[in-house]
């Protein structure tokens, strides 16, 4: 360990560094309020249990907050950060009533970083319903000197905005391919050196199809052992996978090129591409037993 240093039960820290429980410096409480509550165009906001944020037109906290589900495929994954009037879900924790030694911004990158990984730790199965407060107010967080807590806050602030510049011109050339896209699938657009008729095929012609199977919970971890497994719309946001949950016991394995489609639940139809290049030699990722895998037959037509 390097001079200086320090190991608790949030890892290894440096000495000048605490370690407190959340309740210890927090308030944790549920909403009030039901999803059929929320009002378009309402005057406040109104966090349920998804990255989806409504509005309405009350609200029963004016503060400083951090928010997060508490049951829902956005457990463990959505997390809200906010500092004035709002109105939560029943099943939204609202954590808030900070103390002085401890930085709501701080805490909402601490909380958002390390909370899935809190509450995998302690359930017997590979994805968790629902979230008890305890799991909530008995996790360990790292407590910087206050000074240092808002000096990392801002600096990741400042990565945040630049990712948001991104953000913004990525889906502005988002836009831009779309309406390509549609120029090209419906030959209202050719590309240069192509003519002639196009033929039509059944869709299963071209590719097979593979139903998901559940993996058990021992089998699965979160420090990268294995393949990356996949259970649900929520692991790829935006069309992009992001692997979070991994296995040891893969049964459907997809490859680069793969197509997964959900096909029960909120997200049903729900439609993500592989392209992981780091995993052209190998597997790429173990398919949901609510999923379902589309792969190129051999000798298939590309498509």
């Amino acid at each position: 360990m390097k001079p200086g240093y320090k190991q608790t039960d949030v890892g290894v820290i440096p000495e000048e560094w605490s370690v407190a429980t959340i309740k210890e410096h927090t308030v944790i409480k549920t909403g009030k309020r039901n999803t059929q509550d929320r009002v378009e165009d309402g005057q406040y906001p109104f966090f349920v249990r998804s990255q989806t944020i409504e509005r309405i037109n009350s609200y029963s906290f004016d503060g400083e907050a951090v928010l997060t589900a508490g049951d829902g495929v956005g457990t463990g994954k959505v997390f809200h950060y906010i500092n004035g009037r709002f109105d939560y879900h029943q099943r939204v924790y609202r954590v808030s009533d900070f103390s002085p030694q401890l930085s709501g911004q701080f805490f909402h990158l601490v909380f958002s970083t390390k909370f899935y990984d809190r509450i995998m730790s302690m359930t017997a199965k590979s994805s968790v319903d629902s979230v008890r407060l305890d799991m909530i107010a008995e996790m360990p967080i790292p407590l910087p000197p206050l000074r240092e807590q808002r000096a990392i806050a801002e600096a990741l602030s400042d990565v945040d905005g630049l990712l948001g510049g991104l953000d913004r011109l990525i889906a502005k050339k988002r836009d831009l391919k779309q309406a390509a896209m549609q120029q090209l699938l419906t030959g209202q657009t050719r590309l240069p050196g192509f003519h002639g008729e196009w033929e039509v095929k059944r869709f299963g012609e071209g590719v097979a199809l593979y139903s998901g199977h559940h993996v058990l919970a021992q089998h699965c971890n979160t420090q990268s052992e294995g393949v990356p497994y996949i259970t649900g719309p929520a692991d790829f946001p935006e069309g992009r996978i992001r692997h979070t949950k991994f296995t040891t016991r893969p049964s459907t394995i997809c490859s680069p090129g793969d197509i997964l489609v959900t096909v029960k639940g909120s997200g049903s139809g729900t439609i993500v591409l592989e392209r992981t290049s780091r995993f052209r030699s190998g597997p790429v990722f173990s398919s949901p037993q609510r999923g379902r895998l589309l792969q190129p037959r051999a000798g298939a037509p590309t498509l």
